[in-house]
């Protein structure tokens, strides 16, 4: 049984825009026309202002990333590693616990902090290098080509 109608043609997922005409902005009262998406391509002068717009404000971020920005990532990186390895050590370690309370504090403990270090590894760490955030500091783990997210989905997916 299909649930939903079969596509026949493909469509956009981002509708052209076009600027409201002049019953429709009066009809909703506004005084300022804001620009919006249109059909219509920029002018080569439109084009190039864009340009050079954005590549001031890429060499401003470039120009402001400094020592701060890779000491808290380094950071990052070492607690999610060495929260990792001490999550596994207790999860170990409760495996040979004999006090049934203490094998489950013990458990309980190992699996926080491996949550805790899965979640930074995920939404801190691996979310942002994957974006290139990182890649001007040039470190062979904090790369967005190289790095290998750990998550259950393979890497070329």
């Amino acid at each position: 049984m299909r649930l939903l109608p079969p596509v026949t043609t493909a469509q956009s997922a981002v509708p052209v825009l076009t600027l409201p005409t002049d019953a429709q902005l009066s009809k909703k009262k506004q005084l300022t026309r804001y620009p919006t998406l249109t059909g219509t391509p920029l002018t080569k002068a439109k084009s190039d202002a864009l340009a050079n717009e954005l590549n001031a404000l890429y060499r401003s971020v470039m120009d402001s990333l400094g020592s701060e920005e890779a000491r808290y990532i380094k950071r990052v990186y070492a607690t999610v590693v060495y929260s990792e390895m001490t999550a596994r050590s207790l999860l170990a370690a409760a495996g040979c616990m004999q006090s049934k309370r203490k094998l489950v504090a013990t458990w309980l403990l190992g699996t926080s902090l491996l949550s805790f270090s899965k979640i930074l590894n995920n939404m801190e760490l691996g979310h942002n290098v994957m974006h290139g955030q990182y890649d001007w500091m040039q470190h062979p783990y904090l790369n967005s080509q190289k790095f290998d997210w750990d998550i259950v989905c393979p890497a070329p997916l």
